[in-house]
Formats: C-alpha cells, sequence, structure tokens
C-alpha cells in the first residue's frame, strides 16, 4: 500500500466520474498525478476550487467516461470508480474499455457501489435512506421522493428523451441504485475479457451504526469493492 506523504508522481491516475474529485485528492494527497473525469462542469469547478486551496495542480476532462475511454489514446496506472459504477448505464462495456487504457501492471480499483439487493437488505437500506433523508436532509425529502417515484413510472424511451442537464445528471444515470449491481456476474465477464482479479469483497454499510448491524445480523452484504488489472 502507498502512505500518505510519499511521493509517486510517476503514477498516473484517473479518477473515473468523479463528481468533485473524493478520489482525485486522495490520490494528489499520495503524490501521484491525478486526472479526473466527469461530465459535470459544475462538479469540475468544485474540483478546481479544492486543487487550488491544497495547492495541487488541477487536471481533468469533461467528457461522459465511456465516451471519453473509447475515444482517448491516453493511460494510465491507476483507474478508480468510486460510487460510479451504478450510476452508469452499461458498466461491464466501460469497465472493458478501462482494461484496454491501462498501462503494463496498471490497476482499476473499484468501491462503494451497492450489491444486487436481496430480501430483506434491500427494505433494509431503503428504511435507512429515508431516516438519513429525515434527519440530515429534510428539504429535499419529498422532492426526493417525487424524483423517485416518477423515475419507477417512466418508461425506458421517457428518459431516455429527457434533456440532459446540470441539475438532473445524478438523477438520470442512477442506472442500476434500486436492484444493485451482480458483482458475481460482473467478475466473471471482466475474467472472460482479460482481466486478473486481485481481490473481490462483498461488505455490509451503513450511515447508521444501529443498521449496519442489524444487517451483519441478518447476513446482508450491501456494497462490494474490486481490485483488478489486466492480464
Amino acid at each position: 500500500m502507498l502512505e500518505s506523504g510519499g511521493r509517486h508522481s510517476s503514477i498516473k491516475a484517473l479518477d473515473a466520474c468523479g463528481g468533485s474529485g473524493n478520489a482525485a485528492l486522495k490520490v494528489l494527497e499520495l503524490g501521484m498525478e491525478a486526472w479526473l473525469c466527469d461530465q459535470s462542469q459544475n462538479l469540475i469547478n468544485i474540483f478546481e476550487k479544492k486543487c487550488s486551496k491544497k495547492g495541487y495542480e488541477c487536471h481533468f476532462i469533461l467528457s461522459e467516461i465511456g465516451q471519453y475511454l473509447a475515444t482517448t489514446n491516453d493511460s494510465y496506472d491507476l483507474i478508480v470508480f468510486s460510487s460510479a459504477l451504478h450510476h452508469l448505464e452499461d458498466y461491464e462495456s466501460v469497465l472493458r474499455l478501462a482494461l484496454k487504457r491501462l498501462n503494463n501492471n496498471g490497476m482499476i480499483f473499484s468501491s462503494f457501489d451497492p450489491i444486487k439487493w436481496r430480501f430483506p437488505a434491500k427494505q433494509i437500506v431503503k428504511i435507512e435512506y429515508i431516516v438519513f433523508k429525515l434527519l440530515n436532509d429534510f428539504g429535499d425529502f419529498f422532492p426526493a421522493a417525487y424524483r423517485r417515484i416518477r423515475k419507477v413510472f417512466s418508461s425506458r424511451q421517457e428518459k431516455e428523451n429527457r434533456a440532459v442537464k446540470e441539475d438532473n445528471l445524478g438523477e438520470l444515470a442512477e442506472f442500476h441504485v434500486d436492484q444493485g449491481i451482480d458483482d458475481d456476474r460482473l467478475v466473471v465477464q471482466l475474467k472472460l475479457h482479460g482481466a486478473e482479479i486481485i481481490w473481490h469483497k462483498k461488505l455490509c454499510k451503513s450511515r447508521y451504526r444501529f443498521f449496519e448491524i442489524l444487517l451483519s445480523v441478518l447476513g446482508c452484504k450491501t456494497n462490494f469493492k474490486l481490485l483488478l488489472k489486466r492480464i
């Protein structure tokens, strides 16, 4: 593992679907060169301000991640997907594209994505989300409920026809947030396309200790992490 404070400037990393740069900033703290790719100019602006405040050099790509990986000739030693895969309609294809953009011995790290929901994990997580909104973001509680209902009852064509704007990027992109990702199937598919799985971990995570204990007692896993490299 790399430790904070060391210099690893020869390592070039990509924060894929990086948003405001939480993963990119951690990479920069380790002394690596970090690039952030996101399709939201507003979030990139926040990332630029964070870099400026900390004195880091800011590199970014304003693009949808699949389009960027499919058209670029850039290559990286590390590509990070932090809570990103479930926002992608075809995350398998994006990961296959990412594999092609790795340098020799380069790695892909994915974390904080929901696994395919099973009873009662899905129900518990929904209750936990409601509690979170009520306690921490009550002003968005009813708008969030409306967005969720509209999404559930919208046809696929209606979703595709909606204009993509800065204020609805997240809503439109949450393709797999409700059902989660079949991580076991994903691992099998990645192996078939030339990936070596370094480790694959299923985790039990929650915003609140009570729900985390409840999920753990019931044997429910909620998230997964994946580290892989190209063979």
